[in-house]
């Protein structure tokens, strides 16, 4: 017999930290453990947000948890997204095999009767496989499903560990690509350069400092970056006290000699023997040592195979870099459910506003995006 309940503070959160820690596991969803989520609450969400987590029990056992978060929309539609979202992907709701649709009942039960109720339900970043929008939408209690509408797609590129070695992946990259990395590894190994993994709490905090100006100096004269900032900084020194030591908060770093300045910086997050790039930063002066990025993200992918990970995941986009590690792709879906009822042209709208969203910031020139970001963070928060 299953029981769920509705969280909506961490203290009500705490008691049940380690068995979702065990569930992201078991689902290998290193951006779905508690300990990323939690801090990306504490740090990142919208000032005005409520938290909804919903956990599902089968006795004392935890067995599923949906993530989810309230905050306002356009035309003041109340919206439910998963914890995460616009930071991470791929997100999504865990559950033990076997129970999905159990635990997708008790959460629909749970977000219908909620207040406030949803006029939008936001699964941003989610596995394009994923089975919730589905389930989510048939089970909606009342009468009609919830309407399904794809926001936007993108394409997600992966490594595949299982069955054969660093070797004999090495050698299934194109002749171009393995010539590029055996150049650049040459480099390495004249000028001294190394590659060093962060593994415990004492020299996280300045190589976190030297991971956030490696990725603002890379995204300087395009706009500055739309991801990391100083609110994102103090959710990864959150996340990864909490992580790292437990080999799966992987920030790897390349300096330009033994004691020398970061040249490269990379961030992983694994979990359950999968191993998902977040995000990076290099130095392009850099002219000594050739892609010390490309070479950082290389030693990541050496690691996963030393330790018997089964697969990198390289994140969502189709970056041309990110296919010169890759054998396949799977896509990582943006995705709105709209409950039934007179407020479901308002929460259509969001779509529209995603897109135009899109379309500006594919025109908007990079100096006017950075003025536009400066302004964004300097706005006060009240949470």
């Amino acid at each position: 017999m299953l029981r769920s309940v509705c969280l909506n503070n961490e203290e009500q959160i705490r008691p049940i930290w380690p068995q979702w820690d065990d569930l992201a596991v078991l689902r290998c969803s290193p951006f779905c453990a508690p300990a990323w989520l939690i801090a990306w609450w504490r740090h990142v969400a919208p000032a005005e947000a409520l938290l909804r987590v919903v956990a599902v029990f089968e006795g004392e056992d935890l067995v599923g948890v949906a993530p989810f978060f309230t905050d306002r929309g356009f035309g003041g539609v109340r919206r439910y997204r998963l914890l995460g979202a616009t930071t991470s992907a791929p997100l999504d709701i865990l559950a033990r095999p076997g129970v999905e649709g159990a635990v997708a009942s008790e959460t629909v039960r749970h977000l219908f009767k909620n207040d406030p109720r949803p006029d939008a339900i936001m699964l941003e970043g989610i596995s394009g496989d994923s089975p919730w929008p589905r389930l989510l939408s048939e089970l909606w209690p009342g009468a009609g499903k919830l309407r399904l509408r794809m926001q936007f797609s993108q394409p997600a590129p992966f490594v595949d560990l299982r069955g054969s070695t660093y070797a004999e992946w090495f050698a299934s990259r194109s002749a171009n690509v393995r010539s590029n990395m055996r150049r650049g590894l040459k480099d390495v190994q004249k000028h001294g350069a190394a590659v060093r993994l962060t593994t415990d709490r004492q020299t996280l905090t300045p190589d976190l400092e030297a991971f956030a100006r490696l990725h603002q100096l890379r995204w300087s004269a395009r706009g500055g970056s739309a991801v990391l900032d100083a609110r994102v900084e103090r959710m990864l020194a959150d996340a990864g006290a909490q992580l790292i030591e437990g080999g799966r908060f992987r920030l790897w770093s390349m300096q330009s000699a033994p004691g020398g300045p970061a040249i490269s910086s990379q961030l992983f997050l694994a979990a359950g023997g999968r191993v998902a790039y977040w995000l990076g930063g290099f130095d392009p002066d850099m002219t000594q040592i050739r892609k010390p990025a490309i070479l950082t993200i290389l030693a990541a992918v050496d690691h996963a195979f030393a330790i018997g990970d089964t697969r990198v995941d390289l994140g969502a986009g189709g970056q041309r870099y990110k296919y010169d590690f890759s054998q396949g792709t799977e896509a990582i879906d943006w995705i709105l459910l709209i409950p039934p009822g007179r407020r479901s042209l308002f929460a259509r709208a969001q779509l529209a506003r995603l897109r135009v969203r899109i379309a500006l910031a594919q025109r908007i020139p990079p100096r006017a995006k950075q003025i536009i970001r400066q302004a964004l963070a300097a706005r006060p928060r009240h949470r």
